[in-house]
């Protein structure tokens, strides 16, 4: 088996200050209006953050996952689930295994004899 060699990634390479990327501007937008969907009363209170503040976005998101959560009724995030398919029918048992044969019964059988070889013939050329 081949060795996959790695390069480790350094600690300088980690900037928690960033700006948000593209894909987490629209998840921040996505927040926002999922929040103003919201009844007054069930709203974090918590300011719309400015995507230039990476920590700020990140708590934002965090609070209203929380909120919407908690609207569902789940303690915590769901696990995600597949489609589940539905039958009628019992699924099927794997292979069963033979049963091994007693040491007394195997013994009470003759080998089997070998078939003989037969010569295969060629054609003259």
């Amino acid at each position: 088996m081949a060795t996959v060699k790695r390069h480790p990634v350094p600690d300088s390479s980690y900037e928690p200050d960033r700006p948000l990327n593209d894909l987490g501007r629209e998840q921040l937008s996505h927040f926002v209006h999922a929040e103003r969907r919201l009844a007054p009363h069930h709203r974090t209170g918590l300011p719309e953050p400015s995507p230039e503040d990476g920590p700020a976005c990140s708590m934002y998101i965090a609070a209203v996952t929380r909120t919407l959560l908690a609207l569902r009724g789940d303690a915590k995030p769901a696990k995600k689930q597949g489609p589940r398919l539905v039958s009628s029918r019992p699924k099927p048992k794997g292979k069963t295994r033979p049963q091994p044969l007693a040491i007394a019964a195997a013994a009470d059988k003759e080998p089997r004899k070998k078939a003989a070889k037969t010569s295969v013939r060629r054609k003259p050329l």
